[in-house]
C-alpha cells in the first residue's frame, strides 16, 4: 500500500511513519517522490488483516495535532498534505501540523486502520427457493470490522441489487426477490473486493401450486403430534387441511409463520391410512390427498406361550452357535416395519426380522460369545 506526503510547506525536514500490528513493528520505507522535490512515498505491506496503527513523525518530532482518522482503506491511498508551523520557544521547537483534506479531523495520534482480508469472511446458510418466496444467505463479516458489504443478483443477463441487513454487528443477511425460475449468481464484495466463493449460486423453481412437505405427510405415531408445512406463498385464497382417518376425522390446528408459510398439527386416534386433503380454494393442490402411514408401537406385543423362552430364572437361554427364533405380534400395531437391535456382551449381534405378512414378525439372531 502507498501513501504519499506532501512536506513542501512544512521546512527542511523528513517525515517517518511507524507501523503496529498485533505489537509487532511493520516496516514501512519511506522515499522521496522522483521529480517532485519535498514529496514523500510511504509504502508497506500489510502482513495480514487487523488492525494497524500508524504514527507520523517529522524531524523525529511526534505530529500528535490534526492527525486525520479514516476507516476506509481507499481514502489511505490519497495524496495527503500537512501543512506545518514550527515556532522556536527557548529550548524547544512547537510544531503544529494541518491536513488540506476536506473531512473531519480528529485530534492526537497514532491514528489506526483496519487492513481487511476477505478469505475471513464466512457465507452460509444458502437455501433454494421458489418464484414466491425471499431466499437468502448471511454473510459474517465479524472478523473483519470496519469495512463497506456490497451484493449484486444476476439472472438471465440481468443484474440488480440485493437487501442488506444486518443482523447482529459484523453479520448480514442478504436477500432478494426472484425475478424468475432458474440460476441466480449473487455477486459479494467487501471494500470493493470480490470475496472468496463469490459469486454464490442459488436454484430458484417456479410453482404452479402451492407446495407441502414434512414427516406428517408421511408417518405418524397413535397420540403423537405429526405436522407438515404448507408454502402458498404467491398463490391468494383460502388454504385448508384436512384430516381423515380409518374412521374418525382429526381436529387440525393451522399456524402462519413469521416467514408467511402455514405449519399444520394433527394429532393420531387410531392406526392405518390416514387420508390428508390440502385445498386452495376448495381444490385439492398438487400431490394432495396424500396418504401417511399411522401406526402404534406400544401394541407390539410377546406371544402368549411366552413363557416357553424363559428358564426357571426367567431369562432366556441361548446357546453360542446355535440360532434363536423369537416371535412377536404386532397385529394391532398398524401398517410399519419391525425393526430390532440385539447387543451381546461385547458387541451387536447380527438380526434378522422375517415378516410372515399377518402381523407376525420372528426375529432370528445367532449369538457369538458367553455372556448376557
Amino acid at each position: 500500500m502507498i501513501t504519499n506526503i506532501d512536506c513542501s510547506k512544512a521546512g527542511p525536514g523528513k517525515p517517518e511513519v511507524e507501523m503496529i500490528h498485533k505489537g509487532l513493528p511493520v516496516p514501512c520505507y519511506v522515499r522521496e517522490t522522483r521529480g517532485r522535490r519535498d514529496v514523500f512515498t510511504a509504502n508497506y505491506t500489510p502482513i495480514s488483516a487487523g488492525l494497524y496503527k500508524i504514527k507520523l513523525l517529522f524531524n523525529k518530532a511526534e505530529i500528535r495535532h490534526d492527525i486525520l482518522t479514516e476507516e476506509s482503506i481507499q481514502n489511505l491511498n490519497r495524496q495527503a498534505v500537512f501543512n506545518t508551523i514550527i515556532t522556536t520557544q527557548q529550548d524547544h521547537y512547537k510544531i503544529k501540523a494541518s491536513c488540506d483534506w476536506q473531512v473531519d479531523y480528529m485530534t492526537g495520534g497514532p491514528y489506526e486502520v483496519y487492513i481487511g482480508d476477505s478469505a475471513d469472511i464466512r457465507v452460509y446458510s444458502m437455501q433454494d427457493g421458489t418464484v414466491c418466496n425471499f431466499p437468502h444467505l448471511i454473510a459474517d463479516c465479524s472478523n473483519t470490522p470496519g469495512g463497506h458489504i456490497e451484493a449484486e443478483v444476476s439472472h438471465n443477463g440481468y443484474k440488480f441489487p440485493a437487501k442488506i441487513i444486518e443482523d447482529t454487528p459484523g453479520v448480514y443477511k442478504i436477500s432478494f426477490t426472484p425475478r424468475g425460475p432458474g440460476t441466480y449468481k449473487i455477486w459479494i464484495t467487501f471494500d470493493g473486493q470480490m470475496i472468496k466463493g463469490s459469486p454464490f449460486m442459488q436454484e430458484i423453481a417456479e410453482l404452479t401450486s402451492p407446495l407441502a412437505e414434512g414427516p406428517g405427510l408421511k408417518r405418524g405415531a397413535v397420540a403423537k403430534p405429526a405436522t407438515f408445512t404448507i408454502d402458498a406463498r404467491g398463490f391468494p385464497g383460502s388454504l385448508t387441511a384436512d384430516v381423515q382417518g380409518p374412521h374418525y376425522q382429526l381436529n387440525t390446528t393451522i399456524t402462519e409463520e413469521a416467514d408467511k408459510t402455514h405449519s399444520v398439527t394433527y394429532i393420531p386416534e387410531e392406526v392405518g391410512i390416514h387420508r390428508v386433503h390440502i385445498k386452495l380454494n376448495g381444490k385439492d393442490i398438487t400431490g394432495s390427498p396424500y396418504h401417511p402411514k399411522i401406526v402404534d408401537p406400544d401394541t407390539v406385543q410377546l406371544p402368549s406361550d411366552w413363557k416357553k423362552y424363559e428358564d426357571d430364572q426367567g431369562r432366556i437361554p441361548l446357546y453360542v452357535g446355535h440360532e434363536k427364533h423369537i416371535t412377536f405380534d404386532a397385529t394391532q400395531a398398524g401398517p410399519g416395519e419391525l425393526t430390532a437391535n440385539i447387543r451381546g456382551k461385547s458387541d451387536k449381534v447380527p438380526v434378522t426380522v422375517d415378516s410372515s405378512g399377518d402381523g407376525k414378525h420372528t426375529l432370528i439372531f445367532v449369538p457369538k460369545e458367553e455372556g448376557k
